[in-house]
């Protein structure tokens, strides 16, 4: 009788030390659950904290000083545009290969500006054209000339263009 009592008192009852009555089924409940808690953790934090960590790793909103309202919209990339320039100096024609992207405004839908692509390029093509390799080449006209791009963009009807970007811009 003391061997039957020793052995009731070492065998756990059904359901005790992590192992449900049933079978083991509860293993693969204590390995999914913990990963999936972890999940919702994280996902959740990235969403308080404004994504990239949460809040109490300071990438909040406020940490980063990112404003929602001065996000950029979308961005219509245009083929890339070559051109040929000329050089006052020593009056040749170089090579010019320029690629520009428009940004949008944020709440403009890009499907609402593709229209005015060709128009866009058109415009570009004839500004470029009129400034010679010295202009091109000088730091301070690429300011001027994005803005002066812009202004052109939205005479042609597209208001929605907050920005002209230049994304490449290579001469010989």
């Amino acid at each position: 009788m003391a061997d039957d009592e020793k052995k009731e008192s070492q065998t756990p009852p059904d359901g005790a030390a992590g192992v449900p009555a049933g079978g083991g089924g509860g293993k693969l409940v204590g390995l999914v659950l913990p990963a999936v808690l972890a999940g919702l953790a994280a996902f959740g934090g990235a969403k308080l904290g404004g994504g990239g960590g949460g809040a109490a790793a300071g990438h909040g909103a406020e940490a980063t000083g990112h404003d929602e309202k001065k996000m950029p919209g979308f961005t219509v990339e245009l083929k890339a545009f070559v051109l040929m320039v000329t050089d006052e100096v020593t009056k040749e024609n170089k090579p010019l290969k320029l690629s520009l992207a428009i940004e949008l405004e944020k709440l403009a839908k890009k499907e609402e500006f593709e229209p005015f692509v060709p128009r866009v390029r058109d415009t570009v093509n004839e500004y470029i054209r009129s400034l010679s390799y010295q202009e091109i080449m000088n730091p301070r006209t690429k300011e001027r000339m994005t803005e002066d791009l812009l202004e052109r963009i939205h005479k042609l009807g597209g208001e929605s263009a907050k920005r002209v970007l230049v994304q490449e811009m290579v001469t010989q």
